[in-house]
């Protein structure tokens, strides 16, 4: 899809959309970086990772996450079955991300990522 911009004839009052051209295209600021959420539910969180690769074919990083969070029982599974939301600055997080081998960057990309997905 083409940007477009809006063309206004002050004579006639009549508006136009145009495609914009690749010189205006790129002269275009960037888009600012997307911000990462506080936040996400529970069954955001559960989406992406069932749809994301896990340690072996086959597998999906919901399982790798869900076997991980199973042996250390407790809280931690707890936290994982009933809670409504996973904060991204949180305990839980930074520890199963550690163990998964996750940069604070690739975090950051899947708390966007899920953030995006709805019901």
């Amino acid at each position: 899809m083409v940007p477009t911009k809006m063309v206004v004839d002050v004579m006639t009052g009549e508006l136009t959309v145009v495609d914009l051209t690749p010189e205006e295209i790129a002269a275009l600021p960037p888009l600012p970086p997307p911000v990462v959420p506080r936040e996400v539910t529970n069954f955001q969180a559960r989406a992406l990772l069932m749809n994301m690769p896990g340690s072996a074919d086959g597998r999906s990083l919901f399982q790798d996450v869900d076997d991980k969070l199973r042996a250390l029982g407790g809280v931690e599974w707890q936290a994982w079955e009933y809670t409504t939301i996973f904060p991204r600055n949180s305990q839980l997080i930074a520890t199963l991300a550690a163990q998964l081998g996750l940069t604070d960057a690739q975090l950051d990309q899947m708390f966007i990522a899920a953030a995006a997905i709805g019901v």
